[in-house]
């Protein structure tokens, strides 16, 4: 069965402006309340829909230095949203090399893993610059959040149109959930 294919930042996309009082190095141990203080509601509620149509994650974000697949399921989990933490894909993430780029380590996950699914980027304005003009951005499977707005369902026409569409071109309907 394909299942299509998002790739998330965290900071910016997921979790606002709020990481200025939030430690990362102490997200292993991150609470309930903590949890659901940091992720954007909005944000959460439209990535669980895309969830809910049978999407599967990978996350992008430095987050991953501080968190691991169990940590992410937890923090989803305490947030109220436990289908996100369900929806890690089986290679759950995309770190970046010491020295590269988030568009380096998402090329680099797609060499690897990818099977043809359609797929798409959700990044924010300021760190995920270098993915604008990128096979991706021309493509239409780039949505750049502003931060301290990060994703809303304002984005779901861009998103839903770039997961119907296979990087073949072809129609991609998605499997029943």
């Amino acid at each position: 069965m394909i299942r299509s294919i998002i790739f998330t930042d965290i900071d910016d996309v997921l979790v606002l402006q709020r990481t200025v009082d939030f430690d990362k190095h102490q997200a292993a141990s991150i609470t309930p309340k903590t949890a659901q203080q940091l992720l954007h509601k909005p944000a959460a509620e439209v990535l669980a829909d895309l969830v809910g149509d049978g999407a599967l994650l990978v996350i992008t974000s430095n987050w991953v230095r501080f968190l691991d697949r169990a940590g992410f399921q937890r923090m989803f989990e305490g947030a109220g949203y436990p289908a996100l933490g369900g929806a890690l894909h089986a290679t759950w993430s995309a770190p970046r090399a010491a020295a590269g780029t988030r568009l380096a380590a998402i090329d680099t996950w797609l060499a690897a893993h990818h099977h043809g699914e359609p797929y798409l980027i959700l990044d924010d304005t300021d760190s995920g610059t270098g993915l604008r003009g990128s096979r991706h951005d021309l493509d239409g499977r780039l949505v750049l959040c502003r931060p301290g707005t990060g994703l809303h369902a304002g984005h779901l026409p861009a998103i839903r149109a770039a997961l119907k569409v296979l990087p073949c071109g072809k129609t991609f309907i998605p499997p029943a959930p």
